[in-house]
């Protein structure tokens, strides 16, 4: 095979695509005052949560679809070490956005709020514990930010 096939592109780019508006609406919502009105604030919250695990969701699915047909192949003048990194970075790469919106999800639990996915409530699996809200998710997404930039 030599391209992509269509349903790998619509997820690629669904993935990419939601991954750009969770890190807007996550650097915008941060930002309002905690004081605000609750009704003002809670829905963006509840927005980024639910785009997070529609990405976690997706993933899923993009993973089970590269697992079950073949990606193309990488042109012959790179090296095999170098085929082997790129697979191996590849890996790594789907692993940090599996966990990106799972440490969301935890984050969410420690901060004493219930998560809903587009209003279904989801259980709770966390305790309000403050030494954790936000900060496993706030980490993650500098480290994923800072090796996206690297690349």
């Amino acid at each position: 095979m030599n391209k992509y096939t269509l349903p790998a592109i619509l997820l690629h780019w669904s993935i990419a695509t939601l991954i750009i508006v969770l890190f807007s609406l996550g650097l915008y919502m941060v930002e309002l005052p905690a004081d605000v009105v609750p009704s003002v604030r809670k829905p963006w919250f509840e927005l980024h949560k639910s785009l997070g695990i529609t990405v976690f969701l997706l993933l899923v699915i993009r993973a089970f679809w590269r697992i079950t047909h073949r990606p193309p192949s990488l042109p012959k003048a790179i090296s095999q070490n170098q085929k082997q990194f790129i697979s191996f970075m590849h890996v790594i790469f789907y692993i940090s956005m599996l966990l990106q919106p799972i440490s969301g999800y935890f984050s969410s639990s420690f901060s004493g709020y219930q998560t809903k996915f587009f209003g279904v409530q989801l259980p709770h699996w966390g305790w309000k514990d403050e030494s954790y809200t936000l900060q496993l998710h706030k980490k993650s997404v500098k480290r994923r930010l800072c090796s996206a930039i690297q690349e």
